[in-house]
């Protein structure tokens, strides 16, 4: 075995043996994950890679992540290993598809300091929803191994903990507070010190979504479903899981479960909660 696994602090550790090839390190922990062992219902174990003194390339990164996301039977909790030293030759740029307020940025950049050499790599529009998660895996896994850009739009599906923890972001305060923009009363201040992690400014919002859920009075009615009970989102929540659990329930409460799914987590509700899964969109 190359792969060594420990417990520290509530988390698995697996510790690999960096004189082995990247491919069957690969191969001994897909065994590993497969194990009865960690095949647990509703238990998702907080799981730390050491991978020493080996660099991962992003492929390799990629291709880690893949497997657990493949696998599903751990909470990816970070990575250690050596980080390539970044040689600060300019700016490099990534925008999503037809992004055109990064667009405009970097031209308004180019303009006012023509010296700085400026890359932008915008997203291909495609159909292949492949090739769009592999897109966001491969820029995922860049800032997790210190390469990638230095300046992107975070997407809302990404785990900011475990970019914060591979040390990502850099602490933008110094700059947000020099700064004459960001003390426009036009910003609302609630709003921006979401941006603010453990004392530091690590990411500036760009806009806020407010979900709005609509419905009719007979619909209400019919499914006997008191919205003005709904006074707040705990309270919104317990009436629909009376609407739910009901006898009466002929169709469903959300029209797309995206709808649900992002409804729950803007407001703050963990999907997994003392080892259990609180929400299964799926089943409900």
């Amino acid at each position: 075995m190359h792969i060594k696994v420990k417990g520290v602090s509530g988390h698995l550790v697996f510790v690999f043996d960096d004189s082995q090839e990247f491919n069957s390190l690969m191969s001994e922990l897909e065994s590993l994950l497969e194990s009865p062992l960690l095949k647990s219902d509703g238990y998702f174990p907080r799981a730390f890679f050491d991978f020493k003194s080996r660099i991962l390339s992003v492929h390799e990164l990629s291709k880690l992540l893949e497997l657990l996301f493949e696998k599903q039977v751990l909470l990816f909790d970070g990575i250690n290993m050596v980080k390539k030293e970044q040689k600060n030759d300019g700016i490099h740029v990534y925008a999503g598809i037809d992004d055109q307020i990064m667009k405009n940025a970097v031209n308004i950049f180019k303009n006012t300091y023509p010296d700085i050499q400026v890359t932008l790599t915008e997203q291909e529009i495609s159909d292949n929803s492949e090739e769009l998660y592999e897109y966001d895996q491969q820029l995922s896994a860049q800032l997790m191994s210190g390469e990638g850009a230095d300046v992107f739009f975070i997407q809302n599906y990404w785990d900011i903990d475990k970019l914060l923890a591979a040390g990502a972001f850099a602490d933008l305060t110094e700059i947000y507070d020099s700064s004459r923009v960001f003390q426009d009363e036009d910003f609302i201040q609630d709003i921006m010190e979401a941006g603010v992690i453990g004392g530091k400014r690590v990411f500036l919002p760009m806009e806020c979504n407010i979900p709005l859920l609509i419905t009719t009075e007979e619909a209400l009615e019919e499914t006997g479903f008191a919205a003005k009970r709904c006074t707040d989102f705990d309270s919104f929540i317990d009436e629909a899981r009376k609407f739910m659990l009901g006898e009466n329930y002929d169709r469903r409460l959300f029209r797309m479960d995206i709808t649900a799914g992002n409804c729950l987590y803007w407001a703050g509700y963990p999907v997994v909660e003392d080892r259990e899964i609180v929400w299964d969109i799926e089943r409900k």
